[in-house]
């Protein structure tokens, strides 16, 4: 199944999915979102990134994709539309969290070049921390 991410303006739709997915989180506002649509044309997941202003680094705040569509592996995808944004700002650090009990999202994240860090303030509550440096 080919699926496409584009980057979007949409909020209300990005914000509908966050909701779909994260039902029990807080929407977070995001300087970059993107939309993963299936071939149909129905979005199925999305990632927001932001610039953190304390440091010179990207935050890679959400990412999410509808079960149905899981297993294609797009969470990867979605991890490099946002470096890659990051790589344009000139940012040489992406950072990001995952909660401990989401063992298929830690895997990915290293194998994807990312490295358990600890950060100077916590960006989240009880969760492991995430950076891959873009240099």
């Amino acid at each position: 199944m080919k699926f496409s991410v584009r980057r979007t303006d949409d909020e209300a739709a990005v914000e509908a999915l966050h909701t779909l997915i994260f039902p029990l989180d807080e929407w977070e506002d995001a300087d970059a979102m993107w939309l993963v649509w299936d071939p149909s044309g129905t979005p199925v997941g999305f990632c927001t990134a932001r610039k953190l202003k304390q440091e010179d680094a990207v935050f890679l705040a959400r990412a999410g994709v509808l079960p149905c569509a899981r297993g294609h592996k797009l969470q990867r995808r979605l991890l490099q539309v946002r470096e890659s944004w990051a790589r344009k700002l000139g940012v040489e650090v992406c950072i990001t969290y995952v909660l401990h009990s989401n063992f298929p999202s830690l895997a990915n994240l290293i194998k994807s070049g990312y490295e358990m860090y600890k950060p100077p303030w916590k960006y989240a509550g009880d969760v492991q921390y995430l950076q891959k440096s873009l240099r």
